[in-house]
């Protein structure tokens, strides 16, 4: 594979060449799912909510009166199924397969913006690097799970990253507004913004989601009335039941350790402060150190930390960390790199055979036993540990480590030599 250089700034470009078969392979295996458990790996529930929701847009109809498909309610803000209407005029299948090739190509393309930045891989080079980190994301517990249920998740990444990644300009704060608009999590980049002194792009963003209000106001006035001034964004009740596992949050686990009562309030409260407040200096700090990557990674996992509800499949952040430690090219990093891939790295709960019903989606650590130490405590808290102890490892690498800059990519010797090997020129014949 090549070897690293001292100083850490160099990436194997082997490495790359295997970049589109662990992206085949990935996405074979998800596939293979599909074809295997076809009832659970390919309904797209959340999609067909989402379709619903916009369905209902069209029709004029209450959106958070009744559940919009089923028992399910719709737990999004009004403009969400504003922009889900066009959703509802497809065919279920068609937007199935829609869906799972928008998820693919953002993968792809995240992670390809992303290296492009941390590295000097250009041309096919950093597509194979792309697709490598890509295809290791497929099998992130977060954005598998995301696949499965045709969530928004992705999406929402994406929004975050090509605004605040992307080419900088006037328009810097859209994408932030628009994520925040479809589901309000992503809104804790807005003080993340006025903290490191974007103050533009914080009103842009502000700006943007204030639009999106308006116009969920002028396509669903009823919706929005009921949504924004019934308190219906309050009701954790419309989304699940607060205390099962799968709330993976500060409060989740609160409530799950001591019930609903004044303690859990209290406890809440101050925790979702200090956090709040330690976790956005540590992303502060990480972006003041030309560290954007990771700060934007931080900051979207606090976000899910802070929610009173935030499902696993919304913590799609860690896979940016990923794609960070993946593009430093040091040994200490892949390693890093290594265990969180299988920290992150998502499986069914259960592989039933074909003309079984089981659901092959839920996470097993979601439904793990009800007893014993480390069910309890730590399988049921997967993310928020996982949060923590990011938060921990970044903040002393901040302490250890000076900044360095891109990333150059080992080639084979013969191709460096080729290209650093200067042309004879007559003068030099002659000397």
């Amino acid at each position: 594979m090549g070897g690293l250089s001292t100083a850490g700034r160099v990436m194997p470009a082997r490495l790359a060449a295997a970049g589109p078969w662990v992206f085949g392979v990935c996405v074979t295996l998800h596939l293979l799912t599909v074809v295997l458990w076809p009832t659970a790996n390919w309904l797209l529930i959340d999609m067909q909510v989402y379709r619903a929701g916009g369905d209902h847009v069209l029709h004029g109809a209450q959106l958070y009166d009744q559940p919009v498909l089923g028992p399910l309610m719709f737990t999004y803000p009004p403009f969400a199924a504003v922009l889900f209407a066009p959703l509802a005029v497809l065919p279920v299948p068609v937007v199935q397969v829609l869906v799972l090739a928008l998820d693919l190509v953002l993968l792809y393309a995240i992670a390809r913006l992303c290296l492009r930045r941390l590295t000097t891989a250009r041309g096919s080079e950093l597509a194979r690097l792309s697709l490598f980190a890509a295809g290791l994301a497929i099998w992130i517990d977060p954005i598998r799970i995301t696949i499965y249920l045709g969530q928004i998740n992705i999406v929402l990444l994406a929004l975050v990253v090509f605004d605040l990644c992307g080419k900088r300009g006037r328009w810097t704060g859209v994408g932030v507004g628009i994520a925040g608009a479809i589901k309000l999590t992503p809104l804790i980049f807005v003080p993340f913004l006025l903290i490191t002194r974007q103050f533009r792009a914080a009103a842009v963003a502000t700006g943007t989601f204030a639009a999106t209000v308006v116009l969920g106001f002028l396509f669903a006035p009823a919706s929005s009335g009921r949504f924004w001034f019934g308190g219906t964004f309050m009701h954790l009740n419309r989304v699940a039941v607060p205390t099962e596992p799968g709330n993976q949050s500060i409060n989740g686990v609160l409530l799950r350790a001591f019930g609903d009562g004044q303690l859990k309030t209290v406890l809440w409260i101050g925790l979702t402060v200090v956090i709040g407040v330690a976790g956005m200096a540590l992303a502060a700090a990480a972006y003041r150190r030309g560290e954007w990557l990771p700060a934007i990674a931080l900051v979207g996992m606090l976000g899910c930390a802070i929610s009173p509800f935030s499902w696993n499949h919304h913590w799609v952040w860690p896979a940016l960390l990923l794609v960070w430690l993946f593009a430093k090219g040091t040994s200490r990093g892949m390693r890093a790199a290594l265990i969180g891939f299988l920290v992150c790295l998502g499986l069914p709960n259960a592989f039933p055979m074909p003309f079984q019903p089981t659901p092959a989606i839920v996470s097993g650590w979601m439904y793990a036993p009800v007893t014993g130490w480390f069910s309890v405590h730590v399988l049921h808290n997967l993310w928020m540990l996982v949060y923590l102890a990011a938060g921990i490892g970044f903040a002393r690498w901040l302490r250890t480590t000076k900044p360095i800059e891109k990333l150059d990519v080992i080639r084979p010797r013969s191709e460096s030599q080729s290209v650093r090997r200067p042309p004879k020129t007559d003068s030099a014949a002659a000397g």
